[in-house]
């Protein structure tokens, strides 16, 4: 792999990963102890949990296509190697949650407008009164109900193979860096 041509994505965005995918099968102890030691680096790159994850699910019976998939992580591994997750010393600390609209089987904006507005309509009378304890809490100013364009989805980049820019955008709002500079200053 020290000669290998570095790839700027971790995961083809056109890239199918299926059980049988027609290649022999492969060294499944090689796999293993590869896919062992990127998913240990997962805790500080987030930007490769997706195809680690999905790669994991074949690692029973993985074949050649595998295999080459996880060579291509290790190559974009290479061409980002200096990059890692920045954590830094910070006064105020607040904790930011995002649910996917699936848990409250709901997904358009009307929704968030309900949860904001304190005025009872009756066009509500059909949500069950349990459920307004969301409204008291907007209320309350406990939680903050708002709606996140699917261009700023952040956690896409855990669900799916996204394509270079949009990578490297979200990479960023994680605070996944490259460090080199960070380094040399510190080293002066």
């Amino acid at each position: 792999m020290a000669g290998a041509k570095p790839t700027s994505t971790p995961l083809g965005t056109t890239a199918t990963l299926k059980l049988n995918d027609g290649t022999a099968s492969a060294n499944s102890t090689l796999f293993e102890q590869i896919l062992g030691a990127l998913q240990y680096l997962t805790i500080t790159r987030p930007d490769i949990v997706f195809v680690v994850s999905k790669l994991s699910q074949f690692m029973h019976k993985p074949t050649e296509g595998h295999l080459q998939q996880l060579k291509r992580t290790l190559r974009y591994l290479k061409h980002t190697v200096t990059h890692g997750l920045l954590l830094q010393r910070s006064s105020t600390l607040s904790l930011r949650a995002f649910s996917d609209v699936d848990w409250i089987l709901c997904d358009n904006l009307g929704a968030t407008y309900v949860c904001s507005n304190p005025a009872f309509h009756s066009r509500m009378k059909h949500i069950a009164l349990d459920y307004h304890f969301v409204r008291e809490l907007v209320q309350q100013q406990r939680l903050r109900v708002t709606h996140v364009s699917t261009h700023d989805q952040i956690a896409d980049v855990l669900t799916k193979p996204l394509p270079k820019r949009k990578l490297d955008h979200f990479r960023d709002k994680m605070n996944v860096i490259d460090g080199t500079f960070i380094l040399r200053g510190r080293n002066r």
